[in-house]
């Protein structure tokens, strides 16, 4: 059992590279409440259907790293715009998570009461980033896009997506946070990462800290806290073995 969390962001990345090993399979969906079973069994697409299942399986099973609470007996609830919360009255509300997952790669962010957010992003998926950036971006994001080589871009863009997610659902607001209202100076560099707002996003966007980075060399994973003015959250991250589960 971990101790209680520090004043660090918890990052738990899972890749999965191959096709899961269906005793895995087996033993794990067991471990799924019935509606994330429901939704599992809709997914078309077997590669698709491990994916939700290594996600939704990867948070129970980190989870029960922080509190003596068996995989199968967490239970959560959705907000309105679907971000997922537990829901038991004997875990503090100091124990909080963030999931993401893309084609590969699983992150689990672990992390006290304070509003947090992860992405984890496959770096090409968008086959065209600088026509997407005519919709997600604020102009001087998309300034800052251009002024790259080409050969740089589909990195720089994956960069920035994953930061604007991280905030979105760190906000835990989804899409009704409108794209272009908030910025990043400092995404397609390895310096520090500032975020700009309208009021109407965020009163004090400078008690916003984030960090951006690749997760592999084929995924970006970026996390976003509202840490305090000044205050700093380092990230400590762990890669999970599917294996051992």
């Amino acid at each position: 059992m971990l101790d209680d969390l520090d004043a660090r962001l918890h990052l738990w990345l899972i890749p999965l590279d191959d096709e899961l090993d269906r005793q895995w399979v087996s033993e794990n969906r067991r471990l799924l409440s019935s509606e994330e079973t429901a939704r599992c069994n809709r997914y078309l697409r077997a590669g698709d259907a491990d994916l939700f299942l290594v996600a939704h399986v990867a948070v129970r099973r980190i989870l029960s790293r922080y509190r003596d609470v068996a995989p199968e007996d967490w239970r959560f609830a959705t907000g309105p715009h679907g971000r997922p919360e537990i829901v038991d009255a004997a875990v503090p509300p100091t124990l909080r998570f963030n999931l993401s997952h893309t084609p590969g790669m699983t992150a689990v962010l672990v992390h006290d009461g304070t509003d947090s957010g992860v992405d984890v992003e496959l770096i090409g998926r968008v086959a065209d980033p600088v026509a997407m950036s005519r919709t997600v971006c604020a102009d001087t994001e998309r300034e800052a896009l251009l002024a790259l080589a080409p050969q740089q871009q589909a990195t720089a863009f994956c960069r920035l997506w994953t930061l604007k997610e991280s905030f979105i659902k760190a906000k835990g607001l989804g899409l009704a946070i409108p794209l272009e209202q908030f910025w990043f100076h400092g995404f397609e560099g390895d310096g520090p990462i500032g975020l700009g707002c309208t009021p109407e996003v965020d009163t004090d966007p400078a008690a916003w800290t984030f960090t951006v980075a690749p997760a592999t060399d084929r995924h970006v994973v970026a996390t976003g806290c509202r840490a305090g003015v000044g205050a700093e959250r380092s990230v400590r991250v762990e890669e999970v073995d599917l294996s051992c589960w």
